[in-house]
Protein backbone atom coordinates (compact mmCIF):
# COMPACT_ATOMS: atom_id res chain seq x y z
CA UNK A 1 0.00 0.00 0.00
CA UNK A 2 1.03 3.59 -0.63
CA UNK A 3 0.40 6.38 1.87
CA UNK A 4 0.08 9.71 0.02
CA UNK A 5 0.15 12.56 2.53
CA UNK A 6 -0.22 16.20 1.52
CA UNK A 7 0.02 19.23 3.83
CA UNK A 8 -1.47 22.57 2.83
CA UNK A 9 -0.86 26.10 4.08
CA UNK A 10 -3.62 28.57 3.26
CA UNK A 11 -3.38 32.28 2.64
CA UNK A 12 -3.89 34.92 5.32
CA UNK A 13 -7.48 35.96 5.93
CA UNK A 14 -9.10 39.03 7.45
CA UNK A 15 -10.79 37.05 10.21
CA UNK A 16 -10.38 33.64 11.85
CA UNK A 17 -13.88 32.77 10.65
CA UNK A 18 -12.86 33.41 7.03
CA UNK A 19 -9.89 31.07 7.45
CA UNK A 20 -12.01 28.43 9.16
CA UNK A 21 -14.60 28.64 6.36
CA UNK A 22 -11.90 28.20 3.70
CA UNK A 23 -10.41 25.21 5.50
CA UNK A 24 -13.82 23.60 5.88
CA UNK A 25 -14.52 24.15 2.18
CA UNK A 26 -11.26 22.41 1.29
CA UNK A 27 -11.95 19.58 3.74
CA UNK A 28 -15.49 19.01 2.47
CA UNK A 29 -14.30 19.05 -1.15
CA UNK A 30 -11.59 16.49 -0.44
CA UNK A 31 -13.88 14.27 1.62
CA UNK A 32 -16.37 14.42 -1.24
CA UNK A 33 -13.97 12.15 -3.15
CA UNK A 34 -14.55 9.32 -0.68
CA UNK A 35 -16.00 6.32 -2.51
CA UNK A 36 -15.94 8.06 -5.90
CA UNK A 37 -12.49 7.16 -7.23
CA UNK A 38 -11.81 3.44 -7.48
CA UNK A 39 -8.07 3.74 -6.78
CA UNK A 40 -8.61 5.79 -3.60
CA UNK A 41 -8.76 3.23 -0.78
CA UNK A 42 -8.73 5.59 2.23
CA UNK A 43 -9.06 9.33 2.71
CA UNK A 44 -8.72 11.39 5.85
CA UNK A 45 -8.56 15.17 6.17
CA UNK A 46 -7.55 16.87 9.40
CA UNK A 47 -7.26 20.54 10.32
CA UNK A 48 -4.44 21.88 12.48
CA UNK A 49 -5.60 22.22 16.09
CA UNK A 50 -5.04 25.98 15.98
CA UNK A 51 -5.96 28.47 13.28
CA UNK A 52 -3.14 30.81 14.23
CA UNK A 53 -0.01 28.84 13.37
CA UNK A 54 3.07 29.28 11.22
CA UNK A 55 2.83 25.60 10.35
CA UNK A 56 0.64 23.88 7.77
CA UNK A 57 -3.11 24.21 8.21
CA UNK A 58 -4.53 20.99 6.78
CA UNK A 59 -3.36 17.41 6.30
CA UNK A 60 -4.68 15.07 3.61
CA UNK A 61 -3.91 11.39 4.18
CA UNK A 62 -4.81 8.94 1.43
CA UNK A 63 -4.02 5.29 0.71
CA UNK A 64 -3.63 3.55 -2.63
CA UNK A 65 -2.60 0.04 -3.66
CA UNK A 66 0.23 1.22 -5.95
CA UNK A 67 2.09 4.33 -7.07
CA UNK A 68 0.39 3.87 -10.46
CA UNK A 69 -2.95 4.27 -8.65
CA UNK A 70 -1.71 7.56 -7.16
CA UNK A 71 -0.90 8.71 -10.71
CA UNK A 72 -4.41 7.79 -11.89
CA UNK A 73 -5.92 9.67 -8.94
CA UNK A 74 -3.84 12.78 -9.70
CA UNK A 75 -5.45 13.21 -13.13
CA UNK A 76 -8.94 11.94 -12.30
CA UNK A 77 -11.56 14.57 -13.27
CA UNK A 78 -13.14 14.59 -9.78
CA UNK A 79 -9.74 15.15 -8.16
CA UNK A 80 -8.98 17.95 -10.62
CA UNK A 81 -12.22 19.70 -9.58
CA UNK A 82 -11.10 19.57 -5.94
CA UNK A 83 -7.67 20.92 -6.95
CA UNK A 84 -9.47 24.05 -8.19
CA UNK A 85 -10.98 24.57 -4.73
CA UNK A 86 -7.63 24.04 -3.01
CA UNK A 87 -5.86 26.46 -5.36
CA UNK A 88 -8.29 29.24 -4.40
CA UNK A 89 -6.77 29.27 -0.91
CA UNK A 90 -3.48 27.35 -0.72
CA UNK A 91 -0.16 29.17 -0.69
CA UNK A 92 2.01 26.23 0.34
CA UNK A 93 2.05 22.48 -0.15
CA UNK A 94 4.25 19.58 0.92
CA UNK A 95 3.80 15.96 -0.09
CA UNK A 96 5.28 12.60 0.81
CA UNK A 97 4.47 9.16 -0.59
CA UNK A 98 5.68 6.04 1.16
CA UNK A 99 5.00 2.34 1.14
CA UNK A 100 3.55 0.74 4.25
Amino acid sequence: MINHTVLFKVQDFDTPKDKQDALLEIKESLMGLDGKIEQLKHIEVQLHHTLNSDSFDLALITHFNTLADVDIYQVHPLHLEVVKVVKKYAVGRACVDFEF
